[in-house]
């Protein structure tokens, strides 16, 4: 664990899918253990579905809370009397403060950001996650009210999600590139042949010791997840 005495802040994240792996199975149990395998101290998860529970009803936001980190922020995006479908943010710290923004929308499905404010034992970081929308003349508008609200921040940031940014270059580089650090974008998107850098981590007042792509995930989601291990003193990178 990354948690007590040695100084690095484990990030992570990852899209999901609505625990459905790349061969059409739901498997929530084998995310939430691949999550605690992965031992970070504060988590974004994408595609979070409570809706969809074909075996044996198991609730995959209440299973995450219970087996990886009881801290936790949801923001739901779509609902029905089934459940909810959405994205959170977690952590193995305390949340003291959280609040959950609106981003523009441009299709049926509403965009949110999470900001929670967590109390790591080296201080405060605040912590937010989004899942951005995929069309470019939705993605810009968005990443720009995303870089406001994080501007804003008073103290060390980092900013997970699926930015769904395909170019290294686009929307989400120009938006966060002047005031915030990124982890190496790597691909991530599909899993089994990743060719797009989906999936990002940001930040600020924090400094990296290292950063990878979790490959160990296999085919349990169409995503794989992006981790970093980031200091409050000087990093080594990579």
């Amino acid at each position: 664990m990354k948690t007590e005495g040695s100084g690095a802040l484990r990030v992570l994240s990852w899209n999901v899918h609505g625990c459905i792996d790349t061969r059409g199975r739901y498997r929530p149990e084998e995310v939430a253990s691949m999550l605690q395998r992965l031992d970070a101290d504060i988590l974004a998860l994408q595609e979070v579905d409570t809706r969809r529970r074909p075996v044996g009803d198991i609730n995959a936001r209440e299973l995450f809370e219970r087996t990886v980190a009881s801290q936790s922020v949801f923001a739901a995006t779509l609902a029905d009397a089934s459940g909810q479908y959405g994205h959170m943010l977690m952590s193995r710290f305390p949340i003291e403060q959280a609040h959950i923004h609106d981003l523009p929308r441009f299709d049926k499905e509403p965009r949110k950001l999470i900001h929670g404010r967590v109390r790591t034992d080296q201080g405060p970081v605040d912590a937010f996650a989004t899942h951005l929308g995929f069309r470019r003349r939705e993605q810009a508008p968005q990443v720009r009210a995303v870089a406001g609200l994080i501007s804003d921040a008073r103290h060390p940031v980092v900013l997970l999600g699926d930015l769904n940014e395909r170019f290294r270059r686009g929307a989400v580089f120009r938006a966060l590139n002047p005031g915030f650090q990124s982890a190496p974008r790597r691909a991530t998107f599909p899993s089994r042949w990743p060719v797009l850098p989906l999936d990002q981590i940001w930040f600020r007042s924090l400094h990296l010791v290292q950063s990878r792509i979790c490959r160990e995930s296999g085919g349990l989601s169409d995503h794989l997840p992006v981790m970093a291990d980031l200091s409050f003193g000087e990093g080594q990178g990579g």
